[in-house]
């Protein structure tokens, strides 16, 4: 089965506009449909979001760009009585001027540490859920990466507080071995995870309204 995966093309409807919806079965395959040279939908700052609807998910409803070339993003806060402490949208590039798009390394597992997992978000985008243990000491954050069929990918990442980051960083990854445990990593997905991606799901239609992965406008 593997094989035949590996050696066929994935499941899935022509790109269109607005974006038509992409079979969950799509997971199962290394390669994307999605077109290569769509312009990216995402400006890399805050002023797609609406202050409002920001305030109704609970976040704080401002934001603050990132303003350094090349690393662009928005960065909004968390708001009061949740355990986010911020959400960060950051603009993904190719790793390198050889590589074309961005997204198709993070979809075969080439950027993660300590959890990967290939879902559909919205029915229309191809995304990875992952869990990033960067820092000293480990500060774990869920993220969500989402091919828009551009070259860039947009990056949504969840920063906790740190009195609750920092002790389950170092349950995910102990300073004693910097060896991840698996079953504390998929604990916190399980309870991190579902609040980023419901996050995810609200801004990606103010980014790109009835856009998706195979969209062609």
């Amino acid at each position: 089965m593997a094989v035949l995966v590996g050696c066929s093309s994935p499941p899935g409807p022509d790109p269109t506009m607005p974006a038509p919806s992409i079979p969950e079965e799509a997971i199962a395959y290394d390669d994307v449909k999605s077109l290569e040279e769509r312009p990216y939908p995402y400006t890399g700052d805050c002023s797609q979001f609406d202050p409002g609807r920001l305030r109704e998910l609970g976040l704080a409803g401002t934001g603050r760009d990132s303003g350094v070339p090349g690393n662009e993003s928005c960065q909004l806060d968390g708001g009061e009585g949740g355990t986010l402490a911020q959400v960060w949208i950051t603009v993904e590039y190719p790793p390198n001027p050889s590589v074309d798009r961005a997204f198709p390394d993070f979809w075969n597992g080439g950027n993660h540490s300590g959890h990967f997992r290939r879902t559909i978000l919205l029915d229309r985008y191809y995304a990875v859920q992952q869990l990033d243990l960067r820092g000293v000491p480990t500060t774990p954050r869920c993220e969500y990466v989402v091919d828009t069929g551009s070259p860039q990918a947009i990056r949504f990442t969840g920063l906790l507080h740190e009195d609750v980051g920092a002790p389950l960083g170092e349950l995910i990854k102990p300073t004693t071995t910097w060896e991840v445990n698996e079953d504390q990593a998929a604990s916190f997905v399980t309870e991190h995870c579902p609040r980023m991606r419901e996050i995810t799901e609200e801004l990606l239609p103010m980014i790109d309204p009835d856009g998706g992965s195979l969209a062609t406008g």
